[in-house]
């Protein structure tokens, strides 16, 4: 996992992946390469079954993140959306991560850390869809990617499958990146 620039992070920190191969061209860099990326269909999704974090644990580690951005901004709403929980002791982690990436927090070393924290919680990504036409998946834990490989820029690849057309029907997932 690299440290992202700020602004950079505007889905979370991790490893970017489309479903576009023309939105992936235009992402491409060092000369237009695309990778082919395909995922561990057991990927543990943040949308998808996580009974949320300990806020304890989240503020307590907030607290130690030296010269975050929005800490105190970060900790108040997540305790304010806490309190409106049938179980105020714990958060949704999309909470947190929306808000640090609000905050502008989520990308550096801090962004690093956040996604090291997901997966210690059984999260591995994140599914954006960015317009009708593609989906966005954001990595946390770069264990999920099962094989990655170069695709030449001048053969014309085919977009892949929407994200959740290929968790219903394949045993695998295919992105570009």
């Amino acid at each position: 996992m690299r440290e992202q620039k700020r602004g950079h992070a505007e889905h979370g920190p991790g490893v970017y992946l489309t479903t576009s191969v023309q939105t992936a061209r235009k992402y491409a860099k060092g000369g237009g390469v695309i990778v082919r990326f395909e995922i561990d269909p057991r990927v543990r999704w943040l949308e998808r079954g996580n009974d949320g974090l300990p806020l304890d644990e989240v503020v307590a580690w907030l607290k130690s993140r030296r010269n975050l951005r929005g800490r105190d901004v970060i900790i108040e709403h997540l305790r304010d959306l806490a309190s409106r929980r049938p179980d105020p002791s714990r958060i949704q982690a999309a909470w947190l991560l929306n808000l640090m990436v609000n905050e502008n927090a989520a990308s550096g070393t801090h962004g690093v850390a956040l996604a090291k924290l997901l997966v210690r919680h059984g999260i591995d990504a994140s599914h954006a869809k960015n317009s009708s036409d593609e989906d966005w998946v954001v990595i946390f834990n770069p264990d999920v990617v099962v094989k990655a490989w170069r695709v030449s820029g001048s053969t014309n690849h085919g977009d892949a499958p929407r994200v959740l057309r290929q968790l219903e029907g394949l045993g695998h997932m295919e992105m570009n990146s």
